[in-house]
């Protein structure tokens, strides 16, 4: 019987990461920065994930590219905060590891891929944004000219077309006090 439910039960993979694994891991994404894309970043991780599978001594068989990127992202955060860790205890030595000597290397080159993506994404979301206003704001004052030269043809004698026969009764006024008639 423990045949039968050994054959059906498919086995879990580790819930817990070696420190061999997390090795492999950044040492592979250090080999192949997929970080560093422009475009298809999910794309360079998933392959990254899958020339991953093929390495002697790393067994997880379901790893992925949002998986090891996840990952990756957990260590560039841990790495930060024992960074910020290290620089308040000042005399006490660091622990070299080599997983501390890769991440050393990797989050510079990925905090310097961040802020260049950072640098480029909002410009053209900004210039997209400003395209989309100012054509909204065209529509607008041609929409504005039409109804006030609807309005102006003696029909409506609202607000609009006395402020503009005040202006004119000034303009005359004016020209009446520079040129005097004769």
């Amino acid at each position: 019987m423990s045949e039968e439910c050994s054959k059906g039960v498919e086995v879990h993979e580790n819930k817990w990461w070696t420190e061999e694994e997390d090795k492999i891991l950044l040492t592979q994404i250090n080999n192949t920065r997929p970080f560093l894309q422009r475009k298809d970043t999910r794309k360079a991780w998933d392959t990254m994930a899958a020339t991953l599978k093929d390495v002697d001594g790393f067994t997880r068989p379901g790893i992925d590219g949002k998986k090891a990127k996840n990952r990756f992202l957990l260590f560039v955060r841990q790495h930060k905060s024992n960074n910020n860790e290290a620089a308040r205890l000042s005399g006490a030595t660091e622990d070299e590891t080599p997983k501390s000597r890769l991440l050393d290397d990797l989050v510079p080159l990925y905090n310097d891929a961040a802020t260049k993506k950072r640098a480029t994404t909002p410009l053209s979301e900004a210039d997209e944004k400003d395209a989309s206003i100012k054509f909204i704001r065209e529509q607008a004052m041609l929409r504005g000219k039409r109804k006030s030269l609807e309005s102006s043809d003696g029909s409506d004698v609202g607000g609009l077309s006395k402020k503009k026969l005040i202006l004119e009764a000034q303009d005359k006024e004016v020209k009446l006090f520079r040129f005097p008639p004769k």
